[in-house]
């Protein structure tokens, strides 16, 4: 499996990741409030390998999103948003390609900068929706993923 086929696949990349390691985890980078928006920003690592940047974002309004991100600590993030009969739908994803010097997140830029990464990177936007509620998870690929894509796949 390739990166695209990987991004292509709309179930949990969590499920993905703890399926095939042990070794799964994820760091919390920046999270909190700004302006009206409540956001999670997290490196998520297999094998101690940094495979993936998720910034996830929803509005204060939003109080089935806004509950998710804030209690992601105890129950991860994908769990609730795949669980069976949630009500929460996967729309409107964009996958390809991002350059690094166009990203407009601050903290990304630094992580991106410190782990030596530039140029063009792989980059999924999905939103979730429920009712009238959205999250936006914005998926930035780090090199680490194609080495992890082939032990594993």
């Amino acid at each position: 499996m390739n990166v695209m086929e990987f991004l292509a696949d709309y179930g949990s990349t969590t499920k993905h990741f703890k399926t095939w390691s042990d070794e799964y985890f994820l760091e919390v980078i920046e999270h909190g409030v700004v302006g009206d928006v409540f956001s999670r920003l997290v490196v998520i690592f297999v094998d101690k390998i940094p495979v993936m940047l998720g910034l996830s974002e929803t509005k204060l309004s939003n109080l089935t999103f806004l509950e998710i991100l804030q209690n992601a600590g105890v129950t991860p993030i994908g769990v609730r948003l795949f669980a069976p009969n949630s009500g929460i739908k996967r729309i409107e994803s964009f996958i390809g390609k991002i350059d690094t010097k166009t990203i407009n997140n601050q903290t990304i830029k630094s992580y991106l900068v410190q782990s030596n990464v530039s140029g063009v990177i792989y980059y999924r936007q999905s939103n979730f929706v429920m009712d009238d509620e959205i999250l936006t998870l914005k998926e930035f690929i780090l090199p680490g993923l194609n080495d992890v894509l082939k032990q594993y796949t």
